[in-house]
């Protein structure tokens, strides 16, 4: 009986231990929130083809925003003979790092962790390279903005926002208003980005967030100039520094 009762208070405790873990493991889900251009890869992919168009006609201060100036570009260069298929092309063209889509593997193959894309670039040449580095399935959701090839084969990109009210970013896009959704769920946020508009995403997180921040890149140098940031900042290479910091974490 005594035999008995312990291992039923054995069998009990261990079953309780489980649960807890498992509680556990819910309430401490890691969303990783990844910009694309300079981030997730080492180039910027418009750069591709705003080189297409050495003269440009027109400037870049003349548009409301990247995005803007990016619809143009892509107007000239296929008034100029680019094909749909050579614009695609070029997008599977760009190479991921191996330590990148290894970080990206790890957090993909984790069961308390997601990873989101949040970017300034387009959905489709997104999806493009994502697809030629075999990363297609690794992220939850790509957040950027909308685009496609028309009945003429025309590239066209829309803005994400329309209306987000944010005096700090871009009108087609706040990444702060665009992450607040996906936040639900996740006790800790990390933030993985290079450039101006990822410090309004980096200074919305709280104490118990993460920003990885480019090394030289504008975010590193620029996000606590206003002394409000109060995520956790980690100043990287990226690569190889990169790929160790989220094993780190997801330990």
């Amino acid at each position: 009986f005594v035999a008995c009762s312990m291992r039923h208070s054995v069998t009990y405790h261990m079953r309780g231990a489980l649960a807890f873990r498992r509680m556990f493991d819910e309430m401490s889900k890691v969303l990783f929130a990844f910009d694309f251009d300079n981030t997730l890869v080492n180039v910027n992919v418009d750069y591709l083809f705003t080189d297409l168009a050495p003269d440009k006609p027109f400037k870049r201060g003349e548009f409301k925003c990247w995005t803007d100036y990016m619809q143009h570009i892509f107007a000239v260069v296929q008034s100029r003979g680019c094909t749909k298929e050579q614009i695609v092309t070029g997008m599977e063209s760009i190479k991921i790092s191996q330590p990148i889509k290894e970080a990206c593997r790890a957090i993909n193959t984790s069961q308390r962790a997601d990873a989101i894309i949040i970017s300034d670039a387009n959905t489709f040449s997104i999806k493009q390279v994502l697809k030629a580095n075999g990363m297609a399935e690794m992220f939850k959701e790509i957040i950027s903005n909308p685009a496609h090839f028309d009945s003429q084969g025309l590239f066209k990109i829309d803005y994400y926002h329309r209306d987000h009210g944010c005096p700090s970013c871009p009108a087609n896009l706040c990444k702060t208003e665009a992450l607040v959704p996906h936040k639900v769920g996740y006790n800790r946020i990390v933030y993985v980005g290079d450039g101006y508009n990822d410090i309004c995403p980096s200074l919305s997180l709280s104490s118990n967030d993460v920003v990885l921040a480019r090394k030289g890149l504008y975010l590193a140098k620029h996000v606590n100039d206003s002394g409000m940031l109060k995520a956790t900042l980690h100043v990287l290479d990226f690569d190889e520094a990169l790929l160790k910091t989220v094993q780190e974490i997801l330990v």
